[in-house]
């Protein structure tokens, strides 16, 4: 099977959009020409980074806590959906076979857990990070344990056989998902991630995903503000 390749190693940000874009030699994501014919204008923001994983600070954990907060005030249940960053990815997961309102992004559910009024879990500086950038942008972020990943990585659609265990979630049937993969199989998506790829106190280099399906400026900033919280707030060194 052709697929689209995406370089990446010795990088900061760079992104994926229609086309490949070669920004290294190092390794590579691959895009399965299947889900770009069902996904035309996925855009991807990609961060590699060296790090201290640790738990979180006093001032992390104060941005979360304003952000939960406003979100409680803001938003309703019922209008999540219409959150751009949000509808459009449900909409993807629709066009790959899945019903967005039983497989919900990740970003979806990560807001509507708080408005329910559960808390939200602290588990490290990356994952906290991750999880306030998807409330600020609605987007589905994942946040992986670089050197837990085996190459080939591929960005495709779940077969019928793949299944994986999400995390805090059980197993889930990623058929008809957009997936990412490696040599040992899918290993993240846009609704969950799996334990083997997460990020431990023993983590020490990220692959840090910021998953769109169209071109916005929001993309970009949210790409931007990841990097200033990455540095600022886990004493990051980007590649």
């Amino acid at each position: 099977m052709n697929f689209q390749k995406i370089l990446f190693g010795d990088w900061g940000i760079h992104h994926i959009f229609l086309k490949a874009m070669i920004f290294g030699d190092t390794q590579k994501i691959e895009i399965d020409p299947g889900l770009l014919q069902r996904v035309p204008e996925i855009n991807l923001k990609c961060i590699s980074a060296s790090l201290k994983i640790e738990k979180s600070g006093n001032e992390l954990n104060n941005m979360l806590d304003v952000c939960i907060a406003s979100h409680r005030q803001y938003w309703k249940l019922e209008n999540l959906s219409s959150r751009p960053a949000i509808r459009e990815t449900r909409q993807a997961i629709k066009a790959c076979g899945k019903d967005p309102s039983r497989y919900r992004p990740a970003a979806e559910a990560l807001m509507r857990r708080i408005l329910k009024g559960e808390n939200l879990y602290r588990i490290n500086n990356a994952v906290d990070i991750n999880n306030l950038l998807s409330l600020e942008s609605g987007y589905s972020i994942g946040v992986y344990d670089l050197e837990k990943l085996t190459p080939p990585i591929t960005f495709t659609i779940g077969s019928a056989e793949m299944d994986y265990e999400g995390i805090g979630r059980g197993k889930i049937n990623v058929a008809g998902l957009p997936v990412f993969c490696d040599a040992l199989g899918p290993f993240a998506s846009p609704v969950t991630d799996t334990p083997r790829s997460q990020v431990t106190l023993d983590t020490q280099k990220i692959l840090f995903n910021i998953i769109g399906f169209r071109q916005s400026p929001e993309l970009d900033s949210t790409a931007d503000r990841a990097i200033q919280l990455l540095c600022k707030l886990a004493g990051a060194t980007i590649h």
